[in-house]
């Protein structure tokens, strides 16, 4: 029987707009400000050094809201016929993982090379093919959209009716949950033009030539080397990264884009932490304490 990782399935499902069907009419969905010009986005001048741990806590549900979706979730999948729990372990919202380049140590590079597992790839809760079905709904029985986020999800699908048990509505639930993944994902990725990153990297070239006589620009270039280098290749890739100080000013980076994302964006993010709220207060009626 294939098993499937159901962490996080929220993003398969909105991510997937193409098989999702029409969108759901009459309803009031949480509004996303959109602007057909690009954005120019640009670093904080004076950097919240806590702004990356701020987005963190906005971003993550608290446990007892997800203990109460995924109570919802095994719930859900019994009436349906199968005796499978939803995903027990939670896994916070991290900015930091969706920087381009992950975390490299040198303790891992020696283990793993560029091959570390993720956590979406060791951990989680396995679910079959029949109640991942269940799970994710059939969206020609209807679908739901929120304006500025990717996709849609089918109402009659155990995940829709956990974002209703928990969220208050399935409008709320996906704009939570699509809206922590995409709507800090482009300062995340401007934060490689910060001048110190840019800076950094320059100064992980140089160690590169010097100490291993590798002549290569960027970080993000070496790690996708396969074969029996790739494991000498990322010893090599961490150890310069540690020497000068690569992962702090990452930090910093995304600190300074994180800055900005929070004074840009702070109605949607009001909305986001309303709807955070709206799932703590809701999840010990749901959990029946």
């Amino acid at each position: 029987m294939k098993l499937h990782n159901i962490f996080p399935l929220f993003l398969i499902v909105l991510l997937s707009g193409c098989s999702a069907g029409a969108a759901h009419q009459g309803i009031e969905s949480p509004s996303v400000e959109t602007t057909e010009q690009e954005e120019v986005i640009q670093p904080a001048s004076q950097l919240d050094s806590q702004a990356s741990e701020k987005v963190n806590s906005l971003f993550s549900m608290t446990p007892v809201a997800h203990q109460a979706q995924q109570k919802v979730v095994a719930e859900c999948l019994a009436e349906k016929g199968f005796n499978e729990e939803g995903d027990s372990q939670q896994r916070d919202f991290r900015v930091r993982d969706l920087f381009p380049l992950q975390v490299l140590t040198v303790e891992d590079a020696h283990q793993y090379g560029y091959s570390k597992p993720s956590s979406l790839e060791t951990d989680g809760k396995q679910m079959s093919e029949g109640a991942l079905q269940a799970y994710i709904g059939n969206p020609e029985n209807g679908s739901v959209r929120v304006e500025g986020i990717p996709g849609a999800i089918a109402k009659d699908g155990c995940l829709a009716h956990s974002y209703e048990e928990v969220f208050g509505d399935i409008e709320s639930g996906m704009f939570f949950s699509g809206g922590i993944v995409n709507l800090p994902l482009p300062y995340i990725g401007e934060s490689t033009n910060y001048p110190k990153y840019k800076e950094v990297v320059q100064s992980w070239s140089r160690c590169m030539l010097d100490n291993y006589q590798i002549d290569i620009e960027t970080p993000d270039l070496l790690s996708i080397t396969e074969g029996n280098q790739a494991s000498t290749y990322a010893v090599y890739d961490a150890t310069c990264r540690e020497k000068i100080g690569y992962e702090s000013v990452v930090e910093e980076a995304l600190d300074a884009y994180m800055t900005t994302f929070l004074e840009d964006k702070a109605g949607l993010i009001d909305q986001l932490t309303r709807a955070r709220q709206e799932a703590e207060e809701n999840a010990p009626k749901v959990l029946g304490s």
